[in-house]
């Protein structure tokens, strides 16, 4: 049933005329409908598990490949002791820094989690649920340095920080970038239309309810 909006003149006037706007909102409503859908934490969970985790993915792979990656956060070389200790060790390459074991690596990169709440999503880089004690202190130690106590192997030496999880101006764009894109098909998907300007955004292929008529 179509809204209605009627101007009427007043009878006192010159010429008693009826001027009647009728609004059709149910396009509008469904509009409305698709992007509260497009923008509901399931649907930002999806993009986070199917977009912006592999982005994130390659940001941080970026991040081990060339120490830090500029920009203020290059990594401090090892010490002398510590690369002979990798070396010992049989460690590939022994003078990059936060991969002796490559776990990590592989945490930061693989281990991403996902929680969904009444108002949105939050992804998890990486995801602390199931983080050892052991992990946890190269985590830390990455990312604000650490001085080694009384009860340590080397009571006061300290490690500088190296941090992975920073994000650059290009990299922050690059993810709002993809997650309008989401929304867009999302909106579009639910409308019933082919994705604005005939391209494709990605690969949003999951299952949303269907707008109601």
């Amino acid at each position: 049933m179509p809204s209605v909006l009627s101007l009427r003149r007043s009878r006192g006037g010159v010429a008693r005329g009826l001027f009647a706007i009728e609004v059709d909102d149910l396009e509008v409503r469904h509009l409305l409908e698709a992007v509260d859908i497009a923008t509901a934490p399931y649907s930002l969970s999806d993009w986070m598990r199917t977009q912006a985790s592999p982005l994130m993915a390659d940001v941080l792979a970026e991040r081990f490949g060339d120490r830090g990656g500029g920009g203020g956060h290059e990594w401090a070389p090892l010490q002398e002791s510590t690369i002979r200790i990798k070396e010992a060790l049989g460690v590939n390459d022994p003078e990059e820094p936060n991969t002796r074991t490559e776990e990590m690596m592989r945490t930061y990169l693989y281990e991403h989690g996902y929680q969904l709440d009444p108002l949105g999503a939050t992804l998890l880089i990486p995801d602390m649920s199931g983080i050892g004690d052991s992990m946890w202190k190269k985590m830390w130690t990455a990312a604000h340095g650490w001085t080694q106590g009384p009860g340590e192997m080397f009571p006061g030496a300290y490690t500088p920080p190296r941090p992975i999880a920073w994000l650059t101006g290009t990299d922050v764009t690059m993810l709002m970038t993809s997650l309008q894109f989401h929304i867009m098909e999302t909106i579009e998907m639910m409308i019933g239309g082919s994705p604005i300007g005939g391209g494709s955004y990605g690969t949003a292929n999951y299952s949303l309810p269907a707008v109601r008529p």
